[in-house]
């Protein structure tokens, strides 16, 4: 983009922003924004809401990729080369299944249960891709629009609103 905000820029800026906010939280919290704000893509009844849940759930993304110490621009071109839209259960029960049982430590080695997450992020975001596409919305533009109104929130001064 002409400003240089990128996945990578989200990711890099998400960081300091969640170490602020919410400590050394557990990578389970974002592994469940992401199926939050998947139900609400789900439930959108606007073009806003659409586009305010597909830049949520890439925000949310950020945050278990730096959780995970995965590359989300990595993931993001998977993605883009995917040619099909994945179903959206499917894929998010791929990532819940791996992550569980990577915690676990059972049903399959770490590398295994990593690299399924992995692809179930790739699915999910092949997903996101679609649906802006559908909705012709540009998903980069909207997380950037996204991502410079929450990294403005400060959960430590106002738990209730971030304001």
């Amino acid at each position: 983009m002409e400003n240089g905000f990128s996945l990578a820029t989200l990711q890099r800026e998400h960081e300091p922003w969640r170490q602020y906010n919410f400590g050394d939280a557990p990578a389970w919290h974002p592994l469940l924004g992401i199926v939050e704000e998947m139900g609400e893509l789900h439930e959108a009844k606007t073009l806003e809401d659409v586009k305010d849940s597909l830049a949520d759930v890439v925000v949310y993304m950020a945050h278990l990729c730096n959780a995970s110490g995965f590359d989300l621009e990595t993931i993001a071109a998977v993605a883009a080369q995917m040619g099909y839209r994945p179903s959206e259960m499917k894929e998010l029960r791929q990532l819940a299944h791996h992550f569980l049982k990577r915690e676990q430590g059972i049903r399959g080695s770490r590398e295994e249960h990593t690299a399924a997450i992995k692809g179930a992020l790739a699915g999910i975001y092949a997903i996101l891709l679609d649906t802006a596409t559908e909705y012709d919305i540009d998903l980069l533009k909207a997380v950037e629009e996204t991502w410079s109104s929450v990294k403005q929130r400060d959960w430590k001064k106002n738990a209730q609103t971030g304001t």
